[in-house]
């Protein structure tokens, strides 16, 4: 996982990461922002992230890339009425669109 890489998934784990011991739905206050909708399903990628960090405790790197690229706890909607799985990878990868001018 390259620097680039590596900062999404820092900056997700910062932004989310207590949503999913908090369960921060609708009307819900997470430091100091007030959600208007229930975000526990983004706040679910902590799952991966914390599978990411165990698995390269036990330098089982190519398990950890495969959950990066691949995710398996956040999921949304697909459009099409189905779901698809949200990857720290997609996160880290859009970065430089959604954050442009920040």
């Amino acid at each position: 996982m390259g620097v680039r890489g590596l900062c999404g998934v820092v900056v997700v784990a910062l932004c989310v990461g207590g949503v999913v011991r908090g369960q921060a739905g609708a009307g819900q206050i997470l430091a100091g922002f007030t959600f208007s909708s229930d975000v526990t399903d983004r706040g679910n990628i902590e799952k991966d992230i914390r599978e990411i960090e165990a698995q390269n405790d036990a330098s089982n790197f190519a398990a950890a890339k495969t959950m990066y690229e691949s995710g398996g706890n956040s999921v949304k909607p697909d459009g099409n009425g189905g779901t698809k799985v949200r990857t720290c990878a997609s996160l880290s990868l859009q970065a430089d669109e959604k954050m442009a001018g920040e």
